[in-house]
């Protein structure tokens, strides 16, 4: 009866035929052999039944199906060991008599909207080995007595609304094999006492206010398979032990103050497919307002505004990946993307729905985004210096208006303006009264530009869901912004006239990484000379130094890589860069040479991998001598340059990470680039001005001279 009365208040019944047969609850699949995880079951019970015949349920899964509150008759079912309630769209509290519920070892109550405090009485739960409150609208700190669970193999609190600080009992719970904690309000430091988890496989924690944490509490977590401590105010350095992680899978420390070198046996570990660690970006500059289409066409708006394209114009199909940018060929504005979107192996980074968006009178707006799994970075180029209006538009479009688990997810990411938080937790459903599918309009007025450009960052800081209603599905989102002055610009507009020469060096490197059968890598130099030809002011010539040119009158320099290594052996490097640049850094131009050659010899055993390439780039990792001759000098092919990562089950995934300049196009291609910014208020293009050669890629775009 108790059974019924939680069923007729949730407005469910028991599926016809499968149990609950003329009346009898435990009947049917409720007494076989049927797993309660069973997807064609739902929802179900499982009973244990006693020799004369007295039946009481033990498991209870109720999944997609109820809206409304939680009947106070559910703690009664004290037999209960298992109760999947996730999925639903439950709301009111978590009620104290929880912890009638003492046989419990399994309790989900994932991806609902429950709110209130977590209750204390969750500690009486002593036998409990899994917890799940991921995706509820909580409040409040969690409470100290959940450090009674002493056998808790698995916590998942990830995206709760939890905040205060992570209870220091949880260093009783020497059982925890996974705990994830991301996504939250906590505050920082992490507890030291963490050490004492020792049997931890995967560990998630992120967006730690306050305090400053270490990674001392790591050193006898051996049994690590993913390890996120994201954005947690970390100030320390990588543990020179880091080698001994032999089942290391997903390494992510981004966003800290990470100190030291990355230690070489980082590079070692055979099972770490990705990681994630604090760096740079890149170097741009031109002269302009702007107005950008992200993720979409270019749009003419009802007032007359043109919207630009941010897709690359000479190959729309192209997106933006993991780790790459576009510059408009006016070189009025560009954009950058960093982050791969965990547990995809098809990530996409813009969005479309064919939906009539409210709230607007340009609807089509709104019907592409561009999408970002971490960091996404707008710039102005070259803007007269003064005070700007910067509109920023949004509307949500993954998840749906419908009460159901499907509606539950959140966005939510930072924006920053100028290197400035503008906004944390920015949610674009919250800011749309709740819905989706309804423009959301920002503006910011007086945006200071004082060295002639502007940056815009949307930086995902961890909080959020990331996995509804399907994996991937978190990080910025962003379907339109501009940029206007505040005063009467005093130029026309228009690209810059000048009959100065305007050269720059662009260091490219081309990397394949086959990882079904080895990994090889390929890098070759490009020396760009740009120049303006005093007979057209508007228009700029683009010359680039292929791999091969028979053109060429000096024989020896026809194969380009041919011609590097002789320079090489010569201890002549410096001479292929452009010798109408007015300044090198000549270490660095060695640097990016030696490793070129290093990535294409012929032996895949003499090859580095692509994290140590990354390493040596940056300058953290010695290159050393190259003391064999290249094996790739005549038979380079540009278009070699698939990369695959491996998916499950072997399934081949591509990941091409596109470099795009002034319509002229290079293409790096990478295993994991997803690295990111210490500080994610910190404005990266005046970094680079300040110091030309600080790329991440080691891209060097000597800026140009007025």
């Amino acid at each position: 009866r108790i059974l019924n009365s939680i069923f007729q208040k949730w407005g469910i019944s028991a599926p016809s035929g499968q149990w609950n047969i003329s009346g009898e609850l435990c009947s049917g699949v409720a007494i076989d052999s049927t797993d309660i995880d069973n997807q064609n079951y739902n929802p179900l019970i499982k009973c244990e039944c006693s020799a004369n015949s007295t039946c009481h349920i033990a498991q209870l899964k109720v999944n997609d199906k109820v809206v409304g509150v939680i009947p106070d008759e559910l703690w009664s079912l004290t037999y209960l060991f298992n109760l999947n309630l996730a999925n639903n769209y439950l709301t009111g509290n978590l009620s104290a008599s929880i912890g009638n519920l003492t046989r419990m070892q399994y309790l989900g109550f994932a991806v609902n909207a429950l709110s209130g405090t977590v209750p204390k009485e969750l500690g009486n739960l002593t036998n409990l080995l899994s917890l799940s409150i991921l995706r509820n609208d909580f409040t409040g700190s969690l409470p100290s007595e959940l450090g009674n669970l002493l056998k808790l193999e698995q916590l998942y609190i990830g995206s709760s609304g939890i905040s205060g600080v992570i209870p220091s009992t949880f260093a009783n719970l020497r059982n925890l094999e996974i705990v994830k904690l991301g996504g939250n309000s906590f505050e920082g430091p992490i507890p030291s006492t963490f050490s004492n988890l020792t049997s931890l496989t995967d560990l998630i924690i992120s967006d730690l206010s306050h305090g400053s944490s270490s990674l001392a509490f790591i050193k006898d977590m051996k049994s690590l398979r993913s390890l996120v401590l994201r954005n947690n105010k970390i100030s320390d350095s990588i543990p020179s032990n880091i080698g001994d992680y032999q089942q290391l899978r997903l390494l992510d420390l981004s966003f800290n103050n990470i100190t030291g070198q990355i230690p070489d046996v980082l590079f070692n570990l055979s099972s770490l497919s990705h990681f994630v660690l604090p760096s740079g970006l890149n170097c741009l500059q031109r002269d302009y307002n702007f107005s950008i289409k992200c993720g979409g066409p270019q749009i003419t708006s009802s007032s007359g505004i043109v919207y630009e394209s941010d897709i690359p114009t000479e190959n729309e199909s192209q997106e933006l990946g993991s780790a790459s940018y576009y510059v408009i060929n006016t070189g009025r504005w560009a954009v950058s993307n960093v982050g791969y979107f965990n547990g995809t192996y098809n990530p996409h980074y813009t969005s479309s729905s064919s939906s009539r968006f409210s709230n607007t009178l340009d609807s089509e707006l709104f019907q592409t985004a561009r999408l970002s799994a971490s960091s996404l970075r707008y710039y102005g180029l070259g803007l007269e210096n003064g005070n700007y209006t910067v509109s920023l538009q949004f509307a949500e479009t993954a998840f749906n208006n419908s009460k159901s688990w499907k509606s539950l997810g959140r966005r939510v990411f930072n924006i920053y303006i100028q290197g400035n938080l503008v906004v944390k937790d920015f949610d674009i459903r919250k800011n749309a009264s709740g819905t989706s599918f309804r423009a959301v309009q920002i503006q910011y007025n007086k945006v200071q530009v004082s060295e002639n450009y502007l940056e815009i960052h949307l930086f995902w800081a961890g909080k959020g869901t990331c996995c509804i209603p399907d994996k991937g599905t978190y990080g910025p989102s962003i379907s339109a912004l501009s940029a206007t002055p505040e005063f009467i610009p005093t130029v026309n507009n228009r690209p810059p006239s000048s009959n100065k020469n305007r050269t720059g060096l662009i260091v490219g490197l081309i990397v394949g990484v086959g990882i079904l059968s080895f990994l090889s890598v390929f890098v070759v130099i490009y020396i760009v000379q740009r120049r303006k030809p005093p007979t057209n002011d508007d228009e700029e010539i683009i010359s680039g130094r292929p791999n091969f040119d028979k053109n060429l009158v000096e024989e020896e320099k026809m194969y380009l890589l041919d011609w590097t290594w002789q320079l090489y052996e010569n201890n002549r490097e410096v001479e292929l860069v452009d010798p109408t640049l007015s300044e090198i850094n000549e270490e660095d131009v060695k640097r990016v040479i030696r490793v070129s050659l290093l990535c294409t010899q012929a032996s895949p055993t003499l090859r580095p991998s692509m994290s140590r390439v990354v390493a040596m780039l940056l300058g953290d990792t010695k290159v050393g001598t190259v003391t064999s001759r290249p094996g790739y000098l005549t038979d380079w092919k540009f278009d070699d340059i698939t990369s695959s990562r491996s998916g499950p089950s072997g399934v081949k995934a591509k990941e091409t990470v596109s470099i795009y300049h002034d319509s002229s196009e290079s293409t790096i291609m990478v295993g994991h680039a997803d690295n990111s910014p210490v500080n994610a208020s910190k404005l990266m293009l005046g970094k680079i001005i300040k110091n030309p050669s600080n790329f991440f890629f080691f891209f060097a775009d000597v800026c140009d001279k007025t």
